[in-house]
């Protein structure tokens, strides 16, 4: 005897395979965002961990568990400090080396989530302002930061031509008027433009973990 189906039982058997299927389909987790520590290619800085940093992932998937978290920053064991579903906080761990590295965060039952950041010896100096904004040949520009000191040591520094074109007029040896971690005081020099001013600096560990300069704000050289 066969047995036939009533159509009023198809849409329903239908519910239940795609409910299997949702079932089936595995959980994952996924890094949006690590601060600091996110790489941002092309930019004109790379905000880098050092070791010892507290990574801040931004995320979805995660356990409110802090045990039920594994964080890896190549390969090596990151205490996860603390958690919730959609953000950890991890340390870096000694021993990473210093270039791009991968940080893998799993759970039981879950595909992993991978994220690349940068690691340095030491953070990466970063360009807040300058002052004044606008000067003749000569004038005193203050540039603002954070660990400006290891751009100094790059010692070499670029200014945009007459024309426009930047960093074209370059400064080196570099004599800042005055320096230090938050500061650089230069002058203005012979031939300089209107355009943004640019300060080199390279990581002494890994060439391939460079960044070619970090720029301020345009500034305007007047005749």
């Amino acid at each position: 005897m066969k047995t036939k189906l009533v159509p009023s039982t198809l849409p329903l058997l239908a519910l239940l395979f795609f409910a299997c299927e949702r079932e089936d389909a595995p959980h994952r987790v996924l890094i949006t965002d690590i601060t600091p520590g996110t790489t941002q290619i092309g930019g004109s800085t790379l905000n880098t961990a050092v070791i010892g940093d507290t990574l801040t992932i931004q995320g979805e998937g995660f356990s409110g568990v802090t045990t039920e978290n594994q964080v890896t920053v190549q390969g090596l064991p990151a205490p996860v400090l603390t958690a919730s579903t959609t953000q950890l906080r991890a340390r870096v761990p000694a021993g990473v080396p210093y270039a791009y590295v991968s940080v893998v965060v799993t759970r039981d039952g879950y595909e992993p989530a991978r994220h690349q950041i940068s690691v340095r010896s030491t953070p990466s100096p970063i360009i807040t302002g300058i002052r004044p904004s606008q000067g003749r040949v000569g004038t005193v520009v203050t540039i603002y930061g954070r660990h400006l000191l290891e751009t100094v040591q790059a010692d070499q520094l670029a200014f945009a031509n007459a024309s426009g074109q930047a960093a074209s007029v370059i400064v080196s040896p570099l004599n800042p008027v005055l320096s230090t971690a938050d500061s650089l005081q230069i002058q203005v020099p012979a031939g300089a433009g209107t355009g943004r001013i640019a300060l080199y600096a390279h990581p002494v560990e890994n060439m391939a973990n460079s960044f070619g300069s970090i720029v301020t704000s345009v500034f305007t050289v007047i005749p």
